[in-house]
């Protein structure tokens, strides 16, 4: 889906160069990326509500296709917009968040097509994008937390590339220690709902192979040196 998005959002840019280049107009880019934007997310809604799923999940790329481009646009002006990031935020979206998810139940999992609705999808991605932003700048203000989550993120690939794995791993050892069924262990992405187990599972398990392998990469270089 995240693929998908990001070609998506390529293209959109790649044509807002050329209507430009065209027009020669100073806003003639972000007013066409507006456009753009606008028609993958009218695609994504349209899909979705009506129940259309296309190969890969493509309906989903087009809803995720214009968080590619408020990224683009953050990134631009990010000392603009860090001020409203602050902890005061950081406790709100916080609430929200948990109220949305505890009291309505609603969950986002685009690897499932999960969205909730078709017109809530955005209001709830906007915040939680918020919130993970918020806690961010209220970390930086404590450095050995900050330390741990700038090394998380450092090497956010390669948790990512591995964390499925880890997920199944989770999996496997409790199937071995409640005797459950080896089937169970095709449900994807995992088989038991231990929730924020499988997060600390796949740091516990990750992070120690990180640590040996630049340990490794260290002594490597350092004897060919």
């Amino acid at each position: 889906v995240l693929v998908v998005s990001c070609v998506l959002f390529a293209l959109a840019r790649s044509a807002s160069v050329h209507v430009s280049f065209i027009i020669k107009k100073r806003m003639s880019f972000h007013i066409s990326m507006i456009v753009f934007i606008a028609l993958y997310s009218a695609a994504g809604l349209y899909f979705n509500y009506m129940g259309r799923y296309l190969t890969y999940h493509i309906q989903t790329s087009f809803l995720a296709a214009p968080f590619i481009y408020i990224g683009f646009l953050v990134k631009q002006q990010y000392n603009r917009y860090i001020k409203y990031f602050c902890r005061l935020g950081y406790l709100i979206s916080a609430a929200l968040l948990y109220f949305v998810v505890a009291v309505f139940g609603f969950q986002i999992e685009l690897s499932v097509n999960c969205i909730i609705s078709p017109l809530l999808f955005y209001p709830v991605s906007l915040l939680g994008i918020y919130f993970c932003m918020a806690l961010a700048t209220t970390i930086q203000h404590h450095p050995r937390i900050s330390k741990v989550m700038a090394y998380i993120g450092k090497n956010s690939f390669h948790y990512m590339a591995l964390h499925f794995i880890m997920f199944k791993l989770v999996d496997l050892i409790s199937v071995e220690l409640f005797r459950s069924s080896p089937e169970v262990l095709s449900v994807f992405p995992h088989s038991y709902e231990y929730g924020l187990l499988y997060v600390l599972a796949s740091l516990a398990m990750i992070t120690p192979i990180l640590l040996i392998y630049e340990k490794a990469k260290k002594r490597f270089m350092a004897m060919n040196q």
